[in-house]
């Protein structure tokens, strides 16, 4: 986050006040003249541990978790009794020359491995105390949400255990947490089989009258094989979107431990205010109706947050490169997007990221700054916002492919890998920490976050966590250089 020096005049905004379950809730707001980190802090802003050799600016680390490792009722009555995605890590082979598969967890190291319960506190306390150790801010959370999930219309949550009986259940404030709506459609990649190639649908193609867990052959660009089976449909409706907003106020954004940052109301002051991310903003503007029925959408959103003493920080993960997403800024700024970032650098349509079957994974860090850079740029010209940067810790999702099936270049999960020692790691942190840092000291207000996917994507090879051949190698990369 910002460090302990002068930040830009804002102005004062009064204290919201609102009813909710018979008290009074007030938001934090941001203060008159110049601010330092401490009186940044002191009004919810997290932040950071000490940065590195260039600087004395601390910068927010913060890590996408997916709470899929544990028995998930929903999961179970798809896959069958007791069933987890640790089978897909298990079970993974290797898919070319010198692929190294399986890729295990260190399951001796009290507390992790197959046999760990992310989903209870004792299992979860293992994690976040590992996590403030080794430098993490907070963990952003997958979250899921599905019409099928709900009665009345309203949708339903999916696959929140870890967060809900785990993470929120822990007594501690060391380890802050956010959440991102991985509003996209879920379909049955546990394992991927060829032929039912197409892992999600263009807006375009969403207009198909689709039945959950019901083949769907149809058009989705860029795919040999247009076919998938759908198991809980990611074009979710205002209806859906308005009771998952609902849930997330009533449920998270008042919570101690959220992460807040400053954040330019619609009144044009400044508050501290939850930051929110949406994963697939085409899918929920086309679920809900188009442009304007998404805004209206968001409106409420703001409102109803607002009414419960919070507000919304939205920030919209986009894929692509800065030019190809500049042609979306008008759609950006009818949302009134706050920030943006992007999941992964898959999604920076990197060039290194197109050799097939393996990516040099050193190769990738200059060219992820670089597109970071671009992106930065572009937000701030076109909308003047920020943009997070991301680090992939490593990637290759062919665990969640059939084993027994040929493998090739055929989109995700199919396609190209590349993975990295912790040294490699080490230094695409540092390098992208530098890049961050001298971007936040030459600009002014709020420094974003630095994303980094992932604590536990263990089936996209993508992870923090201890593993049996570097053990805890990544988490002390991390520690080099944030601690």
């Amino acid at each position: 986050m910002i460090g302990c020096q002068s930040v830009r005049k804002v102005r004062s905004l009064n204290a919201v006040h609102a009813k909710k379950s018979g008290r009074q809730v007030m938001m934090a707001t941001s203060l008159v003249g110049s601010l330092s980190v401490c009186a940044l802090s002191s009004l919810g802003v997290a932040s950071g541990n000490a940065a590195g050799a260039t600087t004395n600016r601390s910068v927010d680390v913060m890590a996408i978790y997916f709470g899929d490792w544990h028995v998930d009722p929903d999961m179970a009555g798809l896959h069958g009794p007791n069933w987890t995605e640790w089978g897909l890590v298990v079970n993974a082979q290797p898919r070319y020359p010198g692929h190294q598969q399986p890729n295990l967890p260190l399951n001796e190291a009290p507390g992790w491995g197959i046999g760990s319960a992310e989903n209870t506190p004792e299992g979860m306390k293992v994690k976040i105390d590992a996590a403030v150790q080794h430098g993490v801010s907070s963990f952003l959370f997958d979250w899921y949400y599905y019409a099928e999930k709900g009665s009345g219309g309203v949708g339903g949550g999916f696959l929140n255990g870890a967060l809900e009986d785990g993470y929120l259940k822990v007594d501690q404030t060391d380890l802050q947490f956010a959440l991102m709506w991985a509003n996209q459609d879920w379909v049955d990649i546990h394992p991927a089989k060829r032929g039912w190639s197409s892992t999600g649908r263009s807006a375009a193609a969403a207009s198909s009258n689709i039945q959950p867990n019901e083949p769907h052959h149809g058009v989705t660009p860029g795919h040999s094989e247009n076919s998938l089976l759908l198991q809980f449909d990611g074009f979710m409706n205002a209806s859906v979107y308005t009771g998952g907003f609902r849930y997330i106020v009533d449920t998270y954004f008042n919570h101690p431990n959220y992460y807040r940052v400053p954040t330019t109301l619609r009144n044009g002051t400044v508050a501290q205010c939850p930051y929110f991310a949406m994963y697939q903003l085409e899918y929920f503007v086309a679920g809900v109706g188009g442009q304007g029925a998404a805004e209206k959408a968001l409106d409420s959103f703001r409102d109803y947050a607002e009414s419960s003493g919070s507000c919304v920080h939205f920030v919209v993960m986009v894929a692509g490169s800065a030019e190809s997403i500049s042609t979306q800024t008008a759609t950006f700024k009818t949302l009134d997007v706050a920030s943006a970032t992007s999941y992964c650098w898959m999604k920076l349509g990197l060039e290194g990221t197109k050799v097939f079957p393996a990516a040099n994974y050193s190769a990738l860090g200059p060219q992820s700054v670089a597109a970071s850079t671009a992106l930065a740029n572009m937000f701030s010209d076109h909308l003047g916002i920020k943009y997070a940067p991301v680090v992939s810790s490593g990637w290759d999702s062919s665990p969640r492919t059939l084993p027994s099936d040929p493998f090739g270049n055929w989109g995700y999960p199919w396609g190209v890998s590349y993975v990295s020692t912790p040294d490699e790691f080490q230094a695409a942190l540092q390098l992208t920490k530098d890049y961050l840092v001298q971007s936040c000291d030459s600009g002014s207000g709020w420094c974003p976050p630095l994303l980094i996917n992932a604590w536990n994507e263990w089936s996209e090879g993508a992870y923090l966590e201890p593993d049996q051949k570097y053990g805890f190698g990544k988490l002390q990369a991390l520690q080099k250089v944030f601690s």
